[in-house]
C-alpha cells in the first residue's frame, strides 16, 4: 500500500509552494531509499490552487496525489479532471 503524507495546509492557496514542498519532501524520502512514486500519496487541500498543484504533480511529475476537503461538485470535477489518485 501507500503512505499518505500531507503538505503544509498553510500553503493551500499557493500552487507553486505546494509543488515545491512536494518536490522537497520527495527529495528527502528519496535520500532514504523510499520509492516515492509507488509508495507515497501526497495529501493536498482541495482549494483551487491545491487542485492546480495536484494536477501539475500528477500529470507532469507522476506523483500520486489525494485531494482532500472536497465539499462541492465543482471541486470534485476539477480534481477528477486533474487525474488525481484519490478525491476525498
Amino acid at each position: 500500500g501507500k503512505v499518505s503524507l500531507e503538505v503544509d495546509p498553510r500553503l493551500s492557496h499557493d500552487a507553486n509552494s505546494i509543488v515545491e514542498e512536494v518536490r522537497a519532501l520527495a527529495k528527502i524520502l528519496d535520500k532514504h531509499d523510499v520509492d516515492v512514486k509507488s509508495k507515497i500519496l501526497f495529501k493536498i487541500p482541495g482549494t483551487w490552487e491545491g487542485i492546480l498543484a495536484a494536477k501539475m504533480l500528477t500529470l507532469q511529475e507522476e506523483f500520486s496525489c489525494q485531494v482532500t476537503h472536497v465539499y462541492s461538485m465543482a471541486q470534485a470535477t476539477a480534481a477528477a479532471d486533474a487525474k488525481v489518485a484519490v478525491i476525498q
